[in-house]
């Protein structure tokens, strides 16, 4: 009976000049936000899923009941992220995550959810990360053996004339066997200059030179990394 009342209705909207039948169907939305659109490399980035979602739309060309969402919650059973940097996609039954970022680029990050019927939906978003600066530092102590040519650092420059009245100091960023006091922690050092005032002591992350004694003396020290960043650290030093 009421086969024939739904067939007698849409004849009837036929001879009217057309029927037409408004349906809801269901779709899967994926979306998600993050907590900056830039970060230094080694600092924690925050993703945010909770706008993905069930969507009810309406359709006035497809005929069909009109859908119910049963699925607790929002609808999704689970989350897979992306994050481009050739780590393992991350599974989860949460929204919300985060992720770590080792090396400096632009990067697009994509969200796949599912649904309790193992319907996909995805998003893909663009974050850039930021080249962290390498750290300079740096000690000094007493040559453990004195160059044969010692080269020796006055108010008048470089003296390469060994005199008695200087004292040899080994200058130290990075050592395997003394320490590393200056470091990238995203990539490496490229580049060791020791200067004092203007004047250019020279390069490495070891270097040797003569000082005058009982007088002070401002060493500075600026690191290059791999991608060009540099910082610099200026120490007194009193010679004795």
């Amino acid at each position: 009976m009421k086969r024939a009342l739904m067939a007698t209705l849409v004849l009837l909207g036929f001879a009217l000049g057309g029927c037409v039948v408004t349906t809801y169907y269901e779709v899967l939305v994926a979306n998600f936000t993050i907590s900056t659109e830039s970060s230094l490399t080694r600092e924690l980035v925050r993703f945010d899923a909770s706008s993905s979602r069930i969507e009810q739309r309406e359709s006035s060309f497809e005929i069909g009941p009109r859908g119910i969402i049963e699925a607790p919650g929002n609808g999704i059973a689970s989350y897979c992220w992306d994050f481009g940097d050739g780590t393992p996609p991350q599974y989860s039954g949460s929204p919300l995550t985060s992720h770590t970022y080792l090396d400096d680029g632009i990067y697009l990050v994509t969200l796949t959810v599912f649904d309790h019927q193992d319907r996909s939906d995805s998003s893909t978003k663009q974050i850039t990360i930021l080249n962290r600066p390498p750290t300079a530092g740096f000690v000094w102590r007493h040559c453990p053996i004195l160059p044969s040519r010692a080269e020796q650092v006055s108010p008048m420059g470089i003296i390469p004339v060994p005199d008695p009245q200087y004292v040899c100091l080994e200058l130290v960023a990075n050592s395997p066997k003394q320490g590393s006091y200056s470091f990238d922690l995203d990539g490496y050092i490229v580049s060791y200059q020791w200067s004092y005032n203007d004047l250019i002591l020279g390069y490495g992350p070891v270097l040797s030179r003569s000082f005058m004694a009982q007088q002070a003396y401002s060493v500075t020290l600026i690191v290059t990394d791999n991608d060009g960043a540099s910082s610099r650290i200026t120490r007194e030093i009193f010679v004795y």
